[in-house]
């Protein structure tokens, strides 16, 4: 091929031959196929498309999941008028079984990368069981965005691709049921109401979940069909309040699951379109209760109000809210009550105060660790490897699993969690026996933090008068962090901290910032405010704290908002290692986007923010389940049985579940 010679067709080569006949492809066959996307490394109109498999990156592969390919083998319905013409044209040359590379010019793939977000969208959307949000863009908003930075560079760079397809099968019109995509608009309505019907006699069986995916489908036809329609026209807001039902019987589902967050998001689609909607705000409101979002269920209830035969209804609400508030309360008073009970203080009668033995102990147990094992985030906003960790195996991960893992496989890490959760001993674990595990070693690790706790507070509570001083505990922290030597402390008392250099400054600086806030009347530190300082996540006041340091690091333009760019962020030249910049980054992009941005909006206020950071939050054993499933649960029966997990124990150990690497941010 002559190097100046621009290509402008296309090029097969069959790499597999095909069985049987050529099959006919009339109108409505469908296709059955495979394929892979090599983007070329070289300059393919200069130099040709070139045979070495390594001179080619691998950019789609409908045998890979989301976010790196569609999961599962595509199929293709003749006459539909798919919008990546060239592959059809493809196909039509193939036999079943033949697999065949096509070389593929710029002009017939330009409609690749929004073909390729479709589908991975749809991929992810079923395995998030979420809908796919179809969004309109204004050529005067700037470049098209997919989402996925390959597909972006192709839209802002296009180029000729190599396509491998493999066959595996062809069916005629008479052959299949045809898919709701295939119906005519008249159909596909009609299909929409039956689906809603079918959904609601479920419903009235108590079949919450087959329900619920059965009003799913409904609102991905209607999708399909706004599509056809522009937004504001009357047939498109009549379309468009056909939602309405169909979310409100998605949010009673999900009250009904107990996924409350799903049922608070369903009910806000509704709020949407309805903003009166009484139903919508009860059952709003009545989530955000479940998850203690009790001044966000007050602002639904005040709307909710509004309408007078729903007065009974609110006050009754109201009344559950105030006792969650007293029922709060409670629990901080329970608190302090199990911090004497898991390690009294010293006898503080000042009386007897000079014969009260005072208990030492070594200097490093009173560190307030810099690493917080009950927190998804650390304080600094890096992602908290450990969390996860602790979720699943418990307490004292610091210790005991640090041992553990050293000497024990990942087998028999594997064995010991699974006796634990495996209550029923029916020699299989379910999703409620996996999230009991993982919200039991929660439990266990909060009430661990309290007597540890305990202990750092006699040791530098040398005094015993029941509260700790800046001056207490200054001398521990720079001895700790091996800033001064214990001897010279104990022998110059504090006036070391006068001559510290300008980092051991800035550290200590720092310390002093945190101890004060935990010091709410500015007398030191008791012991609840101590809890707070030692271990934040045990303290509302001190979350919320943790979330607005976090917020105003990240926040660059400081509108109290984080974006994916402000949270993924590493400092030019902070970091060496270009793959593992890479890797961290990617964590924290899908940290944010699946785990943080619980609106899936595209930013994070504070209070997502705090939401996340709450160790209590059910959503934190719940994503747990998720993740343990889609690695482990192979023949998709809803259980994990003990072979299953060890066949999938080098998965469930990189991942972080069993035996997972030292945390990304440390090594950066």
């Amino acid at each position: 091929m002559s190097s100046t010679k621009k290509r402008s067709t296309t090029v097969k080569k069959i790499l597999n031959a095909g069985r049987g006949n050529p099959p006919g492809f009339p109108p409505d066959t469908k296709a059955i196929f495979d394929y892979e996307v090599l983007l070329p490394l070289v300059d393919v109109n200069s130099e040709g498309f070139p045979e070495d498999r390594s001179c080619y990156k691998s950019i789609d592969n409908t045998k890979k999941p989301w976010p790196d390919g569609y999961g599962k083998p595509l199929e293709l319905v003749f006459g539909k008028k798919f919008q990546l013409p060239i592959l059809e044209t493809c196909l039509t040359t193939m036999l079943v079984d033949e697999i065949s590379q096509f070389d593929i010019d710029t002009r017939e793939v330009l409609t690749y990368p929004m073909v390729s977000k479709k589908l991975r969208d749809i991929s992810h959307a079923e395995k998030e069981h979420t809908e796919v949000h179809h969004e309109h863009h204004c050529a005067a908003m700037g470049p098209m965005k997919t989402g996925y930075e390959i597909l972006d560079d192709l839209i802002q760079n296009p180029r000729p691709l190599r396509f491998i397809v493999h066959l595996i099968q062809v069916l005629q019109p008479t052959d299949y049921e045809a898919d709701s995509w295939q119906m005519n608009s008249e159909k596909k309505l009609e299909s929409v109401e039956t689906l809603r019907l079918e959904g609601n006699e479920l419903f009235k069986k108590g079949d919450f979940e087959p329900a619920s995916l059965k009003y799913r489908e409904a609102l991905t036809r209607l999708d399909t069909l706004l599509l056809k329609e522009k937004p504001g026209d009357e047939e498109w807001t009549a379309l468009d309040k056909k939602n309405i039902p169909l979310y409100l019987n998605i949010s009673q589902c999900c009250l009904n699951l107990n996924r409350y967050y799903d049922a608070i998001a369903a009910a806000s689609e509704v709020l949407k379109r309805d903003p009166d909607n009484e139903k919508a705000l009860y059952r709003s409101a009545r989530a955000k209760i479940n998850v203690w979002d009790l001044d966000e269920a007050e602002k639904d209830l005040d709307e909710l109000s509004k309408h007078p035969n729903q007065e009974k209804v609110v006050t009754n609400l109201r009344v559950e809210i105030k006792n969650k508030h007293e029922q709060k309360a409670k629990d901080d008073k329970q608190t302090y009550k199990m911090i004497l009970a898991l390690g009294a203080p010293p006898n503080r009668d000042k009386e007897t105060q000079v014969n009260v033995p005072i208990r030492h102990v070594p200097i490093e147990s009173v560190r307030r660790p810099d690493h917080l094992e009950a927190v998804p985030l650390e304080r600094d906003g890096s992602l908290n490897k450990e969390f996860r960790k602790e979720l699943l195996l418990g307490q004292n991960t610091s210790a005991i699993h640090e041992k553990k893992e050293k000497d024990q496989s990942s087998d028999a890490l594997i064995r010991e969690m699974f006796l634990k959760a495996d209550t029923d001993t029916d020699n299989r674990l379910s999703k409620d026996e996996l999230k009991a595990q993982i919200l039991s070693n929660t439990i266990a690790h909060l009430e661990e933090g309290k007597k540890e706790a305990m202990d750092r507070f006699q040791n530098v509570d040398e005094n015993g008068d029941g509260r700790i001083t800046w001056d207490e505990y200054r001398t521990h922290f720079l001895i700790e962090k091996n800033i001064v030597d214990k001897e010279h402390a104990k022998e110059h008392g504090n006036d070391h901290a006068d001559n510290l250099d300008t980092n051991s400054r800035l550290m200590l600086d720092d310390e002093k910032a945190a101890f004060e806030q935990a010091d709410a009347d500015q007398n030191g530190l008791d012991e609840i405010e101590w809890l707070g300082f030692q271990h934040p996540e045990h303290s509302s006041v001190m979350l919320r704290e943790m979330a607005e340091e976090i917020m105003k690091a990240f926040d660059d333009n400081k509108d109290n908002l984080l974006t994916v760019e402000e949270f993924a962020h590493v400092e030019p030249g902070e970091v060496t290692d270009a793959k593992l910049e890479q890797q961290y980054l990617d964590e924290r992009r899908h940290e944010f986007k699946m785990m943080i941005d619980k609106n899936q909006d595209g930013s994070v206020t504070l209070d997502e923010l705090l939401e996340y950071v709450n160790p209590k939050n059910e959503r934190h054993a719940n994503e747990e389940v998720s993740e343990i499933m889609s690695i482990a649960d192979e023949n998709d029966d809803g259980f994990v049985s003990l072979d299953e997990l060890l066949d999938k124990a080098e998965l469930l150990a990189s991942s972080g579940f069993i035996r997972p690497k030292a945390r990304l941010h440390d090594d950066l």
